[in-house]
């Protein structure tokens, strides 16, 4: 479980949150290994959406760090949220 400001929510209940607002193809992958940790990987198009709606609905209003990992032909943006 992941604790938000108000609210204690479950991998799946943020995934099916964020598929009906995002659209279902956004969300590449979500888990929550243990508490207060949770790793979701959306596309390039739903980075900004989901962002939005961690931020406007879950109260995560803290951006600690930004990271931009160059994985090849692309590149991986690791955000970490409070």
């Amino acid at each position: 479980m992941i604790e938000a400001i108000s609210q204690t929510f479950t991998a799946e209940e943020l995934a099916q949150d964020l598929r009906e607002i995002v659209g279902s193809n956004v969300v590449m992958e979500l888990r929550i290994p243990r508490d207060r940790r949770g790793f979701i990987r959306v596309t390039r198009e739903g980075f900004k959406p989901v962002l939005r709606h961690l931020m406007d609905e879950y109260g995560f209003r803290h951006l600690s760090t930004m990271t931009v990992l160059d994985v090849g032909g692309e590149v991986e943006v690791i955000c970490h949220l409070v």
